[in-house]
């Protein structure tokens, strides 16, 4: 099964409703490694960041490795942008693989949307990487660099991460939101609140998901813990959906870039 509208809807408005109840909850108003011919220096300019290089880096190797994840995208190989995701879903801002920001060289994804003002519709600049089949226990992990931003009094929240566990007997969406004073982890009813997100300097970003719907974000320093309710399991047609970018649910919201580079996705 492809990912199709019909899924995207609904995963939206699971979304929706987990934001707007985080949203009653904080009405509150929150650059990388240049890029180098010396993947040397490029180690040593993550390491100055706070991640410690791999050697593997070091060697000019490639991150993913055939048959060590479910799935795996360091964008270094010479595809397009998407290639290897289920969709490309952006209406606004920009989806790009940028060699200027990364941590392992040549390339990262850079996902960006503009500011948003009051009453702004939902926009989005994400991949969407869908797989089908039995739910499982979800990890995800990558390296995250949040852009620092300009906030105004009354701005929200903007989301760096939907996952989305559907089937026949409907769908459960968990969302991390990052805001000018803290972070979110939104997993109804039960979300997980922390600081704010560091910005400008990589961060080593880690969701773990288990089948009884309690989800935990390590971001960094920074972990986040929820619970959610996930819907009866079926036999047939359910999978697990994972949107990386910015999803811009909520305005007033700033300008919003974020960088990410070696994602991995395991179904344990």
């Amino acid at each position: 099964m492809r990912y199709d509208e019909g899924v995207k809807r609904s995963w939206i408005l699971a979304i929706t409703l987990a934001v707007a109840a985080c949203s009653l909850a904080f009405d509150l108003p929150g650059t990388g490694g240049s890029p180098s011919n010396d993947a040397g220096l490029d180690a040593r300019v993550a390491t100055e960041a706070g991640i410690e290089a791999s050697t593997t880096a070091e060697a000019g190797a490639r991150f993913c490795v055939p048959g060590a994840h479910t799935f795996c995208d360091d964008f270094d190989g010479p595809g397009a942008l998407g290639d290897g995701w289920s969709n490309v879903d952006k209406t606004s801002g920009t989806l790009e693989l940028s060699t200027s920001t990364f941590l392992s060289a040549p390339r990262a994804l850079t996902a960006t949307l503009p500011r948003r003002p009051q009453g702004a519709p939902a926009d989005q600049a994400t991949l969407v990487k869908q797989i089908n089949g039995p739910w499982k226990h979800t990890v995800i992990e990558c390296d995250v660099l949040v852009d620092p931003t300009t906030w105004q009094s009354s701005d929200i929240n903007s989301g760096a991460f939907a996952l989305t566990l559907f089937g026949e007997n409907g769908s459960a969406t968990f969302t991390l939101s990052i805001a000018e004073t803290y972070s979110s982890l939104n997993g109804p009813p039960q979300p997980g609140t922390g600081p704010a997100v560091p910005t400008g300097t990589w961060q080593h970003w880690k969701i773990d998901l288990q089948l009884d719907g309690t989800i935990t974000a390590t971001l960094g320093t920074i972990v986040l813990s929820a619970k959610g309710q996930l819907p009866a399991p079926t036999a047939g047609g359910s999978g697990t959906i994972l949107e990386l970018g910015v999803l811009g649910y909520n305005a007033p919201a700033p300008a919003f870039g974020f960088h990410f580079d070696n994602v991995t996705i395991d179904l344990l």
